[in-house]
């Protein structure tokens, strides 16, 4: 299973927004990536993993050009993360 989002919702958030929902990924594959437009500020995707705690993952947040890019490493399979991302 490659790095895949789901239930997707995008919020208003103040004068920004939040964009929120599930991921997976597999041990090995590429990192992940989700892209934008505008300026991101945040981003934060937990692994919500069954036999631990739910560690987050840092993400690495690129801007350029009015698009963003949030890349998403993993070392472990994840099958049930949840992310929030929030721009603006």
């Amino acid at each position: 299973m490659a790095f895949a989002t789901s239930n997707l919702l995008r919020d208003g958030n103040g004068s920004s927004a939040l964009m929120r929902g599930s991921w997976t990924g597999t041990i090995g594959d590429a990192s992940g990536t989700i892209t934008g437009s505008g300026y991101c500020f945040d981003a934060s995707f937990l692994t919500n993993s069954t036999s631990g705690p739910a560690n987050p993952i840092r993400p690495v947040i690129s801007n350029s050009s009015g698009t963003w890019t949030v890349t998403v490493p993993y070392s472990e399979t994840i099958t049930a993360g949840t992310f929030e991302i929030r721009f603006k």
